[in-house]
């Protein structure tokens, strides 16, 4: 190699040139693979956030399902996730990522498909059963994907940006539900299952991205309570976030809102703004740490929506909700992750998101229940004090020591 002006370069500069670029070729394929996940995470939640959108109305307007028929086919989806947790993380740790973000999607596509052929509240609740099995397996492998492309110290930052991308079609998915009804429920499900396929056309041009050191101790199935603790803070984001979906529309009439879409645009918008802004603090104090104040304002914000009678009060109380436990999640599923060895992150995840699914699912019922018995302001309130009981959680436990990236990055 020679140097345009000087000549042959010096064998020490030669070798440093190759360190620059050796470098740059692995940073260029990371970012190409981080904007594949980008791709792959959009679309496949932006057609799981028209199915989510469409299932309830489905059952309600076409056929006839009580309020309760549709609680219990919507809940299948969690439970699912919640049987298959303990064996998904051992499968992704055994085989990889790549299987799992090219297969489920497909499987999904055909599921949405089925749609078109089942009539009847059973065979939906089948379909959200099957639907939500396969999609516990591409979420634990999106999610260990993206933080295996980045140094374990900016994995909050990683799973912030992956988060967006998931928030964001699920909070699209409901806006383009509300456009394909008009022309029909066959175009309803046709057009997530196109979705679907795409996300699998884009997980074919990603590359495997699992460590190739062989493991020592080869994952087992079941769950890792190393993680249950730090995921209390992931339970606290998806129960709130349940409550939050599920009885907005009648808090609005309460405060005479005559538009409930305006408050959860609202809640949408804060969560992505923050999630954008906050991974990199997260990995800066440690994850979590930066948990315990996020969820303590979160419980604050979850209090005054709870009191407020004043309509511009409820749009602050909302924004704080979002804005705070919209960055709980990821930062505590990077917290959860340092408690798990390299070779066992599969299983660690599942378990964490496991927790949160138990959140999901118990939400409705069990808030519904007791607003009943005790008032419908603790619908917030229920979920208000279940965000200080994580904080006294997570705030007790022992801390896990690592590198912790500067807060600013200095050229």
């Amino acid at each position: 190699m020679q140097s345009p002006k000087n000549g042959p370069l010096h064998p020490i500069s030669l070798r440093l040139c190759s360190g620059w670029e050796a470098q740059r070729v692995m940073l260029a394929r990371r970012f190409s693979t981080a904007r594949r996940l980008d791709l792959v995470v959009l679309t496949n939640f932006l057609a799981l956030g028209v199915i989510i959108a469409a299932v309830p109305r489905y059952l309600h307007g076409v056929l006839h399902a009580t309020r309760f028929q549709t609680g219990i086919a919507t809940t299948m989806y969690f439970v699912a996730a919640l049987i298959v947790r303990p064996f998904i993380g051992a499968a992704v740790d055994r085989v990889g990522r790549r299987i799992f973000l090219i297969g489920p999607p497909l499987v999904i596509a055909g599921i949405t498909l089925a749609y078109l052929k089942v009539h009847s509240v059973v065979g939906i609740s089948a379909l959200r059963f099957a639907g939500g099995a396969f999609a516990s397996l591409f979420f634990t492998s999106v999610a260990l994907s993206v933080t295996d492309i980045v140094p374990a110290e900016r994995r909050a930052q990683a799973l912030g940006r992956q988060s967006i991308m998931t928030y964001t079609g699920f909070t699209i998915g409901p806006i383009v539900t509300d456009r394909l009804i008009d022309h029909g429920w066959t175009v309803v499900w046709v057009v997530p299952a196109i979705l679907h396929m795409l996300t699998t056309l884009v997980a074919l041009s990603v590359p495997e991205t699992r460590s190739k050191t062989p493991s020592a101790t080869p994952a087992r199935a079941g769950f890792d309570w190393r993680v249950v603790r730090p995921a209390s803070g992931i339970l606290v984001a998806n129960f709130s976030f349940a409550c939050i979906v599920t009885f907005l529309p009648e808090y609005s009439e309460r405060v005479h809102i005559s538009r409930p879409g305006a408050l959860f645009a609202t809640y949408a918008i804060t969560v992505l703004t923050v999630r954008a802004l906050t991974g990199r603090i997260a990995d800066h104090v440690g994850p979590a740490r930066f948990t315990v104040p996020t969820m303590t304002i979160g419980s604050a914000g979850l209090i005054l929506l709870a009191l407020s009678n004043r309509q511009w009060l409820s749009f602050v109380a909302i924004a704080i909700v979002g804005g705070s436990l919209g960055s709980t999640f990821p930062a505590a599923t990077a917290a959860a992750l340092q408690r798990a060895s390299s070779s066992d992150r599969g299983k660690a995840m599942s378990t964490a998101f496991a927790v949160g699914d138990i959140g999901q699912a118990t939400a409705g019922p069990l808030v519904g229940y007791l607003s009943t018995q005790l008032g419908f302001r603790w619908v917030f309130g229920i979920p208000a004090v279940l965000a200080l009981v994580a904080v006294a959680v997570v705030a007790t436990m022992p801390e896990v020591r690592t590198r912790r990236p500067p807060l600013f990055d200095v050229a």
